[in-house]
Order: C-alpha cells, then structure tokens, then sequence
C-alpha cells in the first residue's frame, strides 16, 4: 500500500455540503478546494452516504488519501440533504460533522434541475414529465421537511445555511462565514470568488450529451470518478470538450414564466413548506412564493432570493 494512503486511509471528514442541487454546489466545490487548508475530493460528490455506502467507510476515507497533514477534510453532495437514511447515516458517522447547505427559491430551482437534464439529453418534453419520472426534481424543494429532519439529527450550532442569491450579492462574505464555519483562515480570496462555475447550457447533440452523461455515471459505478475528475481538470481539454457538446443556454422566462407547468400539488406543497421554512428560520421568505392567484399560474412573479 502506497504511503499516503496507508497514513491518511482514516482520514475522516469534517464537514460536508449536502446539498441541495442546482443551488451553487459547484461554486462552493471550487471555492473550498482553492483554499491551502481544506481538503475535498478531485470530484464533487462521493455519494457514499446514499448510493455506494454499501462500499465501507474504508473505501470513504480512501477517498480523502491525497490530503495533506494539517487540512481539514470534507465533501461536497448535493443529493444528501433529502435523504433522511443519508442524514442518519452522517449521523452513525460522525455526530459532530459539521454540515453546510445552500437554499434557492424552489420553483427556480426545479425550472433548474429540468434544465439540467435538459443538458445531458434526459430531458422529459415538460416540466411536469420531468418530475413525475423523477420526483427529486420538485422534492429536493421541500425545505422545512429536510431540514426538520437534519435539526432532528444535528445541533442547529453544527448546520450553517446559505440562501443561493448571496453567492451573487455578497460572495466574499460567503466565503468568509464558510471557511471560519470549518475552522480554517476566512482571509483567504479564492480565484473562484467571482466565477460562474457550471453555468446553464444546452447540448449541441442530445444523443452525445446523453452518451457522456452515461459514461460518467458508469465510471463513478466502476470506482473511477477520480480518474474523470482529474481529465476535468485538464483546462484546455475541459474547454474544448465543453464547447464541442454545449451551447450557453439562457432561459429569458425565469421561473415564473414555467409556473403553468408545476402540478398544483406541487406548487400547494411548496407554499407550506416555505410557510414552515419561515417559523424554522426566522425569515420573511415572501418573495418566494407564487403569485396570489396561482391556479391560473400567472406570473408577475417577484425574482430570485438575494439574501435572508
């Protein structure tokens, strides 16, 4: 066994971003990994709590073998904020993790995550298809339910909670408040500060789009997500691979323009949500809710969060 795997096979994660997706998990992946004491692994998102916790907690720590004494370690997965056997699993791990999230306007967020789709060439025709074959779509956006389930397992002095709109408006102070939440120097700038870090795009060929979605998925499957993330890490070949299979996308309608196509049910439940979120936070979070009349899903809707 290589030296430093065999000193830093037990390294243990500190923190964890968990989520939830289409709400900036890339841009605090960036931002984490540009600081010299941190440490998170060359591809955001293991996903053992959810998906491979069947491999062992010493394949986990195995992902973490690159770090340097002295750094503090952690991960960044978007998919662990919804899931309450991950959330329980945290806790079986490491009762004093400290966890990390990031908030977005939910019907935004969902509009996002379709896009997302729409990326890799898995996109349903509308909105509604979309969630109906995969639920996550709507439910990552039930906030006060996740995070009452997070509260249930963790000290609220060991959850910090961003909303998305601060990234934009108040990026410094959001790195500051991130990095001393972990425990390292807030002083620090990252090159990423000001970056937009996996902006919205839409495929050049469906089909390819659809191939390489695939194949990344294989490879995580496989074990060799490290190998993918270190070729991502190729500027020039990152570049010309993104430009050869993407288009910038820019959707001018916003989400209010997509209200029609929430399924009532939805959009019923994320008004109770952000109802509940708002005794849970203390928050006045009245911006993100749909307009009054929402049967009609008409949309002189207000814009995205800036800071709550």
């Amino acid at each position: 066994m290589p030296r430093r795997l065999r000193e830093y096979k037990n390294m243990k994660p500190a923190f964890l971003f968990i989520g939830p997706s289409k709400s900036g998990s890339s841009w605090f992946f960036e931002v984490l990994r540009e600081h010299p004491s941190v440490f998170v692994p060359h591809e955001k998102g293991t996903f053992f709590f959810d998906r491979f916790h069947h491999r062992g907690s010493g394949w986990y720590e195995g992902c973490f073998a690159d770090a340097e004494a002295g750094q503090v370690v952690g991960e960044v997965c978007h998919d662990y904020l919804s899931d309450p056997q991950a959330l329980a699993r945290i806790r079986a791990y490491r009762k004093d993790m400290r966890l990390i999230c990031c908030l977005r306007h939910p019907y935004e967020r969902a509009v996002s995550s379709w896009k997302f789709y729409q990326r890799n060439g898995l996109d349903r025709p509308t909105l509604a298809e979309q969630g109906q074959e995969m639920p996550s779509v709507f439910e990552e956006g039930y906030y006060a339910t996740h995070l009452a389930n997070v509260f249930a397992a963790f000290p609220r002095d060991q959850v910090l909670i961003f909303f998305f709109g601060e990234i934009a408006a108040y990026p410094e102070t959001v790195a500051r408040r991130l990095y001393e939440f972990i425990g390292v120097d807030g002083s620090f700038v990252p090159a990423s500060l000001l970056k937009r870090v996996n902006p919205a795009a839409a495929p050049r060929s469906r089909i390819l789009a659809r191939f390489v979605a695939r194949m990344d998925a294989y490879a995580r499957q496989l074990g060799l997500s490290g190998v993918v993330a270190r070729l991502k890490r190729i500027r020039w070949l990152r570049s010309a691979v993104r430009r050869a299979l993407y288009r910038d996308s820019v959707d001018a309608q916003g989400w209010s323009g997509h209200l029609a196509e929430f399924p009532s049910h939805v959009v019923q439940r994320y008004e109770q949500e952000i109802g509940e979120l708002e005794q849970i936070l203390g928050q006045d979070l009245s911006r993100w809710r749909a307009p009054p009349k929402a049967g009609a899903r008409v949309s002189a809707a207000p814009q995205t969060t800036t800071q709550a």
